[in-house]
């Protein structure tokens, strides 16, 4: 049922409409009368109806100026006016103020209802859009999840432009704010039960992030066969973030063992500064997990421990590629060699390997 306040000067005019009109089959309950539109405000204040109905002519507060009041006070409340033939300079004005519907003057109540119906499908109609947005809003609450680590994952593939986190980030409702990031890759070791691997997988994600919500700043989500663990730190000590990260996913890798009777292996990379280079701390994790066939299963593994450390790491991520295709394209030659130049400085001063030139 909509809320409904008629108004008008003339008692008999109230009293007939009141009286004459079935409201409950129409889909409307007057919840107060008034004879002017000083006494209505008051009502409307209290009462919120859904729908004002009002003469023009009143004394104190005719018809318009209410009408412009309510436009201002709630915009989305219907209004219908009652309104005389000389009062055609009127109508104009109520055309300005978006009145929802009119009537003519006299009226018959077939000429009320009539009115009445078509607000009402209007306001059905309303009431159905509202209630669809505020499904898909719910439906997105509930898919914001899913969204966040579909993002998460896709940081790991080096193909996000800047512009593209930060805007990700704040649709998605994520903070990962820091000057620090690590990643970690667990992958569970040989499992007879191979039916159940995505369910277990998905344990060892739980284990995981209860343990990081415990210990440091971070976000947990699956990539492909990996559990990965992102680190995420205001710290400008990378020895401390990495020393963090191994206590972290070492007390994951037991926990899991402990939980679910099963051993995983955890490859560790790097620490970088900024989110588009989490692809290069990938990468390093999942080369770490490599030396689980020299080292064996059931262990941390950090890449440093490994592999000597490389002070300027190799790194020609899908941002540096655009970057030197679009020189080429629309640069000069000499923006080209520049460009070519420092490429080739980091070559050289990198103690990179053959695999990771190619």
């Amino acid at each position: 049922m909509y809320k409904l306040i008629l108004v008008d000067d003339e008692e008999d005019v109230r009293e007939g409409v009141l009286h004459e009109m079935d409201w409950e089959s129409l889909g409307f309950t007057v919840v107060e009368t008034a004879e002017n539109g000083q006494e209505a405000m008051e009502y409307i204040e209290r009462l919120q109806p859904d729908i004002v109905v009002t003469d023009i002519h009143m004394p104190f507060m005719n018809g318009l100026q209410l009408a412009e009041w309510i436009r201002c006070h709630d915009p989305s409340m219907k209004i219908m006016i009652l309104t005389g033939y000389d009062e055609f300079e009127y109508a104009q004005k109520a055309i300005k103020l978006q009145i929802d519907e009119y009537v003519l003057k006299p009226f018959s109540a077939s000429d009320l209802q009539a009115a009445l119906v078509k607000v009402k499908q209007q306001m059905d109609q309303e009431v159905a859009e509202k209630n669809n947005l505020l499904t898909l809003q719910d439906h997105y609450r509930k898919s914001l999840p899913v969204l966040q680590h579909v993002f998460l994952s896709s940081l790991l593939t080096g193909k996000c432009s800047l512009e593209d986190i930060q805007e990700k980030c704040e649709r998605y409702e994520m903070d990962l704010s820091g000057t620090a990031y690590l990643v970690s890759a667990i992958q569970m070791d040989h499992n007879k039960e191979e039916k159940n691997r995505y369910l277990l997988q998905f344990a060892i994600c739980n284990i995981a992030e209860e343990l990081v919500l415990k210990h440091m700043p971070g976000r947990v989500f699956i990539h492909h066969d990996h559990v990965i663990v992102l680190t995420m730190s205001e710290s400008q000590q990378e020895e401390g973030v990495s020393q963090e990260t191994i206590r972290t996913v070492e007390e994951i890798l037991q926990s899991v063992h402990r939980f679910l009777k099963l051993t995983v292996t955890i490859g560790v990379g790097t620490v970088v500064n900024d989110l588009y280079e989490l692809a290069s701390s990938y990468q390093e994790a999942v080369q770490a997990l490599h030396y689980r066939l020299i080292h064996g299963n059931h262990r941390v593994i950090w890449i440093e421990d490994v592999e000597a450390k490389r002070g300027n790491p190799l790194i020609f991520n899908d941002m540096k590629e655009q970057a030197l295709i679009r020189c080429m394209k629309v640069g000069t030659i000499e923006e080209a060699q520049a460009m070519m130049g420092e490429f080739f400085d980091v070559v050289e001063s990198s103690t990179v390997s053959l695999q990771d030139f190619q």
